[in-house]
Formats: structure tokens, sequence, C-alpha cells
């Protein structure tokens, strides 16, 4: 969305249907987003750099996803974008958190649809054809790392300033500092017995965190 004009514009939309889309992370250098959903999914999307909507047409274009990323088992929870402008980092209820490279080469591909809601419309007014027409081909990424020190679902990430450090939450009110170069856990602490860790954020010399927790 431009809100730069009298009334904002819509540019162009990411069809994602099918399954509630549940976390999304801008790269730093605004070119890529990648966006995951309540199954476990990730896709990437390369954003063009001028605007695709045309005059006097009520949708903007649908861009097309470039790749998928695979690996997670349940529904993504956070996605955060680190400062090297190369890394995402993802969190999920399947209890790991994956490390990505936007730059990694692919290692496979794999036909998506990403427009289900729309095709069982078309079927339910009579358009038997559209359940089972062809997906899209995109290229698959495995993370380049997989860190699984949790034992219940993770619902909250926090990265340092200079993107050195994680900070991960969960179910369990278990929190870990990680090193993220070294790809290791530096301290573990507990939050209050019966509560989620459902936010996180690190002061601005990383030295202190704010951790929010819920009772459930």
């Amino acid at each position: 969305i431009d809100w730069t004009k009298a009334q904002a514009v819509l540019q162009w939309q990411l069809t994602f249907e099918g399954a509630w889309p549940t976390a999304v992370a801008l790269s730093p250098s605004g070119k890529q987003l990648v966006a995951g959903n309540e199954r476990g999914e990730l896709f990437v999307w390369h954003l063009p750099d001028e605007p695709l909507a045309e005059p006097g047409k009520k949708e903007a274009p649908s861009l097309t996803p470039v790749q998928q990323w695979v690996g997670h088992q349940n529904g993504i929870t956070r996605l955060v974008a680190l400062p090297d402008g190369e890394t995402i980092v993802s969190a999920s209820l399947d209890r790991t958190i994956r490390v990505w490279k936007i730059s990694a080469a692919s290692n496979g591909k794999a036909e998506v649809v990403l427009d289900r809601e729309t095709r069982e419309r078309k079927a339910k007014r009579g358009d038997k054809a559209a359940l089972g027409a062809p997906g899209i081909q995109v290229a698959t990424l495995s993370a380049s790392a997989v860190l699984s020190e949790h034992t219940d679902w993770i619902a909250s990430l926090a990265l340092s300033r200079d993107g050195s450090r994680l900070l991960s939450g969960d179910y369990s009110a278990q929190i870990m500092l990680w090193d993220l170069n070294a790809r290791k856990v530096l301290r573990r602490w507990s939050g209050l017995a019966w509560n989620w860790i459902v936010a996180l954020a690190f002061a601005p010399d990383a030295q202190s965190a704010l951790i929010s927790e819920v009772r459930y």
C-alpha cells in the first residue's frame, strides 16, 4: 500500500489463501517479503520496484511467490529479519527455530496452490475443473540451521540490534538466549509457572530484555 497519497492505494497483493497468515518479515532492502501461515508453510516474494496497479481496476495485481521454504511441521508464529540483509529466522509450533539464507541456492521444486478458496468458490458455482487445475511451480529451500532446544510451542522471538543475539520464548514459560552465529544457547531461564511467553524485546544495548507473559 502506498500511504503517501491522500488516500492509501493498494499497489499489489500476495495471494495466500487456505490458511491464516500468521507471521511476516521484510528484508532490510525491502526487496524480499517472507510470510508464514498456520500450516507451517513459508513463501518468499520479490517485490517490484514500481507499482503494478492499473488505473481504474478495483483489485491490485497478485504477485507470485518465487520460493517456498520447507521444513516446519506446524504453524509459523514469528519471523524476524537480521540486519545483514541475508538471514531470516522463523519460530513455529513444531518447537523449532529455523535459520534461512535469502540468497541460498534452491534445492528442489514444488507445485503449490495459493488460491484454494477461490477454486472452492468456483467449484460451488459449477466449475468442477477448478479444484483439479494445476498449481504454480516454485523453487524450494531448506533451512541452513535448525535450533531445537525448546520442548513446547515457541510463541515469541526478539533480535538484538546487531543481529548476534536471539531471544525465544515458549508455552512452558521457558526463555532462551541464543548466540546466533554459534547456533547455541547462552542462557536459559523460566517465567512464572503456568504462563505462556507471548512477546519479547531487547533493550537497545542488548544487556536486558522485556518479557511479556500471559496466564492460561
